[in-house]
């Protein structure tokens, strides 16, 4: 959106998740920016899983935070994904942190705010590969509001604008698995 980030410190981190590290910081108004990778070596790793940019806030990046992990698409001759930077943080290429098999929806950190929401409400999620996640909204008499495929990413927005005020509950679906969250519109 106009902004500027500018890489400050480059250095090699060593772990099988992760492929290098940079940290980031802002210049002028960052907020969303589309990051764009030229090297041969992002092609080797899309073989291997779904790769792209992993974020945390703070000055130092720990795989024992909670990052948010935006996918990288193949745009030819480049690999590119927009990112909403905070004010600084760092950012590294990685792949996308995935539940076993053995972990459930509930696990993955679902997150519903502003919660009551007024005019859109936000859903994040960490911790689960999102592709194939379906999700849906119902008011308390059970009828469907809403219903959408996750799209790409960690985080979405939903515009609840022209919603009744009342109680809703967000619903998410993947290989059989549910995990539900109740939110209020105002």
């Amino acid at each position: 959106d106009g902004g500027a980030a500018e890489v400050v410190t480059a250095f090699p981190f060593q772990s099988e998740r992760l492929e290098r590290i940079w940290a980031c910081e802002e210049v002028g108004d960052v907020g969303t920016v589309n990051f764009r990778i030229q090297d041969a070596g992002v092609a080797e790793l899309f073989m291997s899983g779904s790769i792209g940019l992993i974020v945390a806030e703070g000055d130092e990046f720990s795989i024992f935070n909670q990052p948010d992990f935006y996918p990288l698409q193949n745009q030819g001759q480049y690999w590119s994904t927009e990112v909403d930077l905070p004010e600084h943080g760092v950012f590294t290429i990685g792949f996308a942190p995935v539940m076993r098999v053995d972990e459930s929806l509930a696990e993955a950190d679902w997150q519903v705010y502003p919660n009551p929401a007024n005019d859109v409400l936000n859903i994040a999620s960490r911790f689960i590969e999102t592709a194939g996640v379906q999700c849906r909204v119902v008011d308390l008499s059970g009828r469907v509001v809403a219903a959408w495929p996750w799209s790409g990413g960690q985080r979405m927005a939903v515009d609840v604008s022209a919603w009744p005020s009342g109680v809703y509950v967000v619903e998410f679906e993947k290989d059989g698995l549910r995990h539900t969250l109740p939110f209020m519109k105002q």
